[in-house]
């Protein structure tokens, strides 16, 4: 019985894994400058919701009308708020960059303030699909770069434009941790994975290693495809 609920385990987590991650993951920053804001999003439109994945390659080949409907997705999908007041949305460049299919958006926002509680909600998921992932890098001038990812279950996060930020590894645990906690693919997973294990410390072993490694696999992705996103939008 045991090796038949291991296998049904495992079975589970394959097929919510398979269903989970029939989107992909958008690679955004965004530049705070004063109360300007600069938010670049780079997706593969092969690897999102297959009508959203067609309405992004129309608008980055230069469909008219795919263009205006992608431009008011951005608009209502990306919002920014400082200390309450709703910052506002500009013209939305969309461009194809190289042979992968890889579609960038481009959109500068003006905010009526430049200091107080940066409030962000993505809602790209509505058009990428469901469980579509959004990892956003956040660059405020002489402090560290901030990281979030947004999905499903968390379309929102604020930033305190004044406090001091942590950085480093700490906020991407963090952020592993809530993943893992909000995807059931990855909880069957680990279920399959401690499904044989005995005693305290193994089963702490196991459930660090793949919260450390999922981390990592955050961290190294982001920094990648930011830089990607970056060079892409000069």
């Amino acid at each position: 019985m045991l090796r038949v609920a291991v296998a049904l385990s495992i079975l589970l987590g394959w097929i919510a894994a398979a269903s989970a991650h029939v989107t992909g993951t958008g690679f955004a920053t965004l530049d705070v400058d004063g109360t300007i804001l600069r938010y670049r999003l780079a997706v593969v439109a092969t690897e999102v919701d297959y009508h959203g994945g067609r309405l992004l390659a129309a608008a980055a080949a230069g469909d008219r009308g795919a263009v205006e409907r992608v431009t008011a997705f951005a608009h209502d999908y990306a919002r920014f708020s400082i200390d309450g007041e709703a910052c506002r949305p500009g013209a939305v460049a969309i461009q194809a960059a190289g042979a992968s299919d890889r579609v960038v958006l481009e959109m500068t926002l003006s905010c009526a303030r430049s200091i107080g509680v940066l409030a962000i909600r993505d809602e790209w998921p509505d058009l990428m699909g469901a469980h579509f992932q959004t990892l956003l890098s956040v660059g405020v001038p002489g402090r560290p770069t901030v990281e979030l990812v947004f999905f499903e279950a968390r379309r929102t996060a604020t930033l305190d434009l004044v406090a001091p930020v942590a950085t480093g590894w700490g906020g991407f645990i963090a952020m592993g941790v809530e993943h893992i906690v909000g995807g059931v693919d990855h909880l069957l997973f680990l279920v399959a994975l401690l499904a044989l294990v005995r005693g305290f410390w193994p089963t702490v072993a196991i459930v660090t290693a793949f919260t450390a490694a999922h981390s990592v696999t955050l961290r190294v992705c982001d920094k990648i495809n930011a830089s990607i996103v970056t060079r892409l939008s000069v």
